[in-house]
């Protein structure tokens, strides 16, 4: 459905930094806009939304405070080092408040987390065809082969156990000849962490070391979701509020990691994908609550579409289109 003012617009950004080029060796699905992209995004969102804070939302979902018509809230996911550098400027300059939901074990080091360093992997790569882990023979010469093959392997990792998933890439960097001993785009420090919150730009937890909670134990999950909330609380000085699931679409989450999140203190979690969300299913659903994925490849207009809800609308309707049709006898198709 189209955005109106009964509807939560919670934007879902991971780094504000230059546009990739063609020899960019890092993940650049990572990079939500640039700089420059990322203060007209926020101009346009301030004059035609409220923008709210985590306090705000959290507030509303126990029964404490109102939100105001045509809410949103702006959020991003890992804790990069240009939050700090190119964000927190851009809306310390608007005043206006944001959420950074923080991979505790990465914090201060430039170590390429693993979809980093499966791009590098495939950036380094020699032209050749070559018997590959996980996914079989392809063929690295041509450009556009190439990288639908990274798409591919990297959603193939994404299905496995975080043990699992290291042991491939392990392999996948064997079989390409390349080192892994480089460093990639930097996370914030927490002294960094600790001045984004008081500029009003509230620090959450994103897990310790950023398993899919789904593919986990249980055990596992619940540890990876009360530690990073625990040690940001310490790190930082704030309450803990909320909660953003890695990767966030619904096959990545289950009715355990959602509770495991509403014990560990948290008063909403965020999905990565399905937004805006009316505000009744905000609060009867808060450790759900969809958000709209900011995608750097979008021009303005494909952005106003997505904040204002016409993207996600058009989503809907072609899946529903494509499930009657699946239903139809082949004869009617």
């Amino acid at each position: 459905m189209l955005q109106g003012p009964a509807r939560l617009t919670a934007l879902a950004y991971h780094r504000i930094d230059q546009l990739p080029g063609a020899s960019y060796e890092w993940d650049p699905g990572m990079v939500s806009a640039s700089p420059e992209e990322f203060e007209w995004q926020l101009d346009y969102v301030r004059r035609r939304f409220s923008v709210i804070s985590i306090d705000d939302l959290a507030a509303f979902v126990t029964g404490r405070g109102s939100l105001p018509p045509r809410p949103a809230l702006i959020t991003f996911d890992d804790g990069y080092r240009d939050n700090y550098t190119n964000a927190l400027p851009a809306l310390r300059e608007r005043g206006l408040p944001a959420v950074i939901f923080l991979l505790t074990g990465a914090m201060g080091q430039s170590a390429p987390q693993w979809w980093d360093l499966c791009s590098h992997a495939f950036a380094h790569a020699p032209s050749a065809r070559l018997e590959l882990p996980l996914i079989g023979e392809r063929n690295l010469i041509d450009p556009e082969e190439r990288n639908a093959t990274q798409h591919e392997f990297k959603g193939r990792l994404k299905q496995l156990h975080p043990d699992e998933r290291d042991r491939y890439l392990a392999d996948l960097l064997d079989v390409l000849g390349v080192a892994p001993g480089v460093d990639g785009p930097a996370f914030m420090s927490w002294d960094e962490a600790r001045e984004c919150a008081a500029a009003g730009v509230s620090c959450q937890g994103h897990t310790v070391s950023h398993p899919i909670l789904s593919r986990v134990p249980l055990d596992a999950a619940e540890s990876e979701i009360t530690e990073s909330m625990r040690v940001v609380s310490a790190e930082v000085g704030q309450p803990t509020l909320a909660f953003a699931y890695p990767n966030g679409l619904e096959e990545d989450i289950t009715p355990g990691v959602v509770a495991a999140t509403r014990d560990s203190g948290a008063k909403v979690a965020f999905m990565l994908d399905g937004g805006p969300a009316g505000l009744t299913q905000v609060g009867r659903e808060p450790y759900t609550i969809a958000r709209v994925p900011i995608q750097a490849n979008d021009v303005r207009g494909a952005f106003a579409a997505r904040v204002m809800g016409a993207q996600t609308a058009y989503d809907r309707t072609v899946a529903s289109v494509r499930r009657v049709r699946d239903r139809l006898p082949c004869s009617s198709r």
